[in-house]
């Protein structure tokens, strides 16, 4: 009990986030109990998107100021260049040993 205490007065978006989430799950399933169409399920549904909402839009805000962030493509390109840069050593040696 005492870590939620600290992580609410420490990081309290990464606390709401996982409120939010836990909530929504839980919540989820309570609606898949009901029956499809009712008021209940209806509304217990609205409640669910508003919860992941919440989730998904403090997720945005969450990070380490410590790490410098990257784009998301940046390891794309890194993963791609260096697979090149082994296929073209990888060829220059083939090349060299006679491998045609």
């Amino acid at each position: 009990m005492n870590n939620f205490v600290t992580l609410m007065h420490h990081k309290p978006l990464v606390f709401v986030h996982l409120v939010a989430a836990l909530a929504a799950l839980l919540l989820g399933i309570a609606i898949l109990t009901r029956r499809k169409g009712t008021f209940s399920h209806r509304t217990l549904g609205w409640t669910w998107v508003t919860l992941m909402a919440v989730a998904a839009t403090s997720s945005v805000f969450i990070r380490d100021y410590r790490i410098v962030n990257k784009p998301a493509w940046a390891e794309e390109v890194i993963v791609k260049r260096s697979a090149r840069a082994t296929y073209d050593v990888d060829m220059d040696g083939l090349r060299k040993a006679g491998v045609k």
